[in-house]
């Protein structure tokens, strides 16, 4: 798609975006709902046909545990087809090819959910067909296995420990940010556990995969006050890229503050290592978290923390804040807003050196009727790559809008877009196949299914 008419679609969804979010929220403050007053009883449309509680279950679901199934059937159109249709190698430049394809996925997640341990393993895959290049690929290919374990040692005493190995057989989920953790997208509107990456589709198909652990040791020392020690440790790698290994430990001082605050003081240590490279970051907790309503109608909620940290590398020393805020809102219901920002260092396996950015993010959602949903998000992030004097910068933007119409209590019809843009201003060292720079947009229009097998 060519620069100008590719401007003009963003800037139109904006347009569009902007005038729905307009006309969500005039509706959302029409008289009748006083944010002081009584809580206004719940219409009929606040519990949609789609996802109701399997009446095997309790009223929580995800206490329960079993196993779950969830899948799509769909067609989609997509703007850059050639990265999975396999007309793209390390060995040919990225080439942009536009096109409609269609696909089948489908997921398993069973969890074991206890007092002290939870297991929960998850596997995802998905068949795809091109027409253009009249080719079929296996895509989307996940599984993963966590378990977490936690006990009182004493009274004051508490130890927690867990555990995770990741495996995706096919390129990287769909992610709208550089450097933040998501729950990238499958196809079918459902998730997966959070992973860092560059974005949706954008090499070709490739295996990755990761293993780590944490364990966490806290004692109270007081009725308010409360020292803990944590250790971690993280291997990643991705094929055409070096590996990432990372771990550390650490240790927190934290004391409450009124009924909303918590002050803590503490440092910890991580020592990243790819290909030659040693990273070390010191993270100093000189700051706290805050949280509470913003009105006693509890229709407001804000949040934030802060700390700072020291990378260094070969000598060279970068020192900056970092921390993050949230606010969370619910409008007339049942529509509801977050918007997030947040100050960090990160490390992921498509870049070479630490990403040093700033994010914003944010997500609108609720139901038009007790059969109609919506849910929309964006994200924009910047920053720069090393910590070097000339480090490069680079910008991410990203946003996703679906409609979806219940069916049944386990199937709905869904249409959705997706755009995804990156750019790194000067060359850095990515992995094999991906490109410096990168835009692209989808529209899905399909089935999904989702229903609780066992309990």
């Amino acid at each position: 798609m060519a620069p100008v008419v590719h401007a003009r679609v963003v800037f139109a969804a904006l347009r569009g975006a902007i005038v729905l979010s307009a006309l969500v929220l005039t509706w959302s403050w029409a008289p009748g709902v006083d944010a002081q007053g009584p809580a206004p009883l719940r219409p009929r449309h606040d519990r949609p046909v789609f996802g109701q509680p399997d009446p095997r279950q309790s009223g929580d679901e995800a206490k329960d545990g079993g196993l779950s199934l969830s899948g799509s059937l769909f067609g989609a159109y997509d703007d850059d087809l050639a990265v999975d249709a396999g007309a793209t190698t390390p060995l040919r430049p990225h080439e942009t090819v536009a096109g409609t394809y269609s696909a089948l996925s489908g997921r398993l997640v069973y969890d074991k959910i206890s007092d002290t341990l939870t297991f929960r393993a998850d596997g995802a895959s998905s068949v795809r067909y091109y027409p253009q290049f009249q080719t079929v690929t296996t895509g989307r290919q996940y599984a993963n296995l966590a378990t977490a374990w936690a006990s009182e040692l004493s009274r004051n005493t508490a130890f927690s420990a867990g555990g995770m190995a990741r495996y995706s057989g096919h390129g990287l989920p769909f992610d709208s940010t550089i450097g933040v953790q998501d729950h990238p997208d499958l196809g079918d509107g459902s998730t997966v556990p959070p992973e860092v990456g560059l974005g949706e589709e954008v090499v070709e198909s490739r295996r990755r995969g990761s293993i780590g652990g944490e364990a966490r040791l806290s004692r109270a020392i007081g009725r308010r006050q409360q020292v803990g020690l944590v250790a971690d440790g993280e291997m990643s790698a991705l094929e055409g890229a070096e590996r990432l290994d990372a771990y550390g430990g650490g240790g927190v001082y934290s004391s409450e503050v009124g009924r909303s605050g918590l002050v803590r003081a503490g440092y910890s240590l991580q020592q990243v290592r790819r290909g030659g490279a040693d990273y070390f970051v010191h993270n100093v907790a000189l700051g706290g978290d805050y949280q509470r309503p913003l009105s006693a109608s509890r229709r407001g909620f804000v949040a934030f923390t802060g700390g700072t940290s020291l990378l260094e590398t070969n000598g060279t020393r970068r020192i900056f804040a970092t921390g993050d805020a949230t606010l969370r809102y619910a409008f007339r219901a049942p529509w509801a807003m977050v918007v997030r920002y947040d100050r960090a260092v990160n490390f992921i396996v498509e870049v070479q050196e630490p990403l040093l950015s700033d994010g914003v993010t944010t997500e609108f959602s609720g139901v038009l009727n007790r059969r109609l949903e919506f849910l929309g998000s964006a994200s924009v992030r910047r920053g720069t790559v090393g910590v070097s004097d000339d480090a490069s910068p680079y910008n991410v933007a990203g946003g996703r809008a679906r409609l979806r119409l219940g069916l049944a209590r386990n199937v709905a019809a869904y249409v959705e877009y997706l755009y995804f843009h990156y750019d790194f201003k000067r060359p850095v060292d990515l992995a094999d196949g991906l490109p410096q720079t990168l835009d692209r947009q989808t529209v899905r229009v399909g089935l999904t299914l989702n229903a609780r097998l066992i309990r």
